[in-house]
This record gives structure tokens, C-alpha cells and sequence, in this order.
């Protein structure tokens, strides 16, 4: 059996020969192509957590920079 892959598009494309159907082939594909959108939508999640991180990240700052005044402030 030999095969034949390609990308095209973030679609990945299987081709196989020796096998006498062609639904285990499109079996095949079609679930390549569910792999790839769930990692490409686990991929943009993981963007959105972490400009969300970021932005907690940011305003934990701000909150710390708060508190450290906070005595100085009390003592006048």
C-alpha cells in the first residue's frame, strides 16, 4: 500500500492506493479533516485564554500597584 499526503489550505488530503474501497478511504479524509478543525479550534481558544490571561495579568498589576500605596496613603 503506498500513500499520498498533501495540505492544501489547512485541509489534508489522504490519498491511498490498495485499498478496494473507497469509503475507508473517504473514512479516512473526513476524519483528517474533523482532526484538523478541532485542533484549529482548540488553536483559537488558546489564543482568546491568553489575551485573556494578559489582560488578568494587567489588571492584578494595577490592583498590587494599588495595595502598595495603600499604607503610605493611610499614614498621612
Amino acid at each position: 500500500m503506498s500513500q499520498n499526503i498533501s495540505i492544501e489550505s489547512g485541509t489534508c488530503y489522504v490519498i491511498m492506493f490498495g485499498f478496494g474501497s473507497d469509503s475507508i478511504v473517504s473514512a479516512f479524509v473526513q476524519t483528517q479533516n474533523n482532526v484538523y478543525e478541532i485542533l484549529s479550534d482548540v488553536n483559537s481558544r488558546q489564543d482568546i485564554m491568553d489575551e485573556r490571561i494578559a489582560n488578568l495579568e494587567g489588571r492584578l498589576n494595577t490592583v498590587q500597584i494599588s495595595l502598595d500605596v495603600l499604607p503610605d496613603l493611610l499614614y498621612r
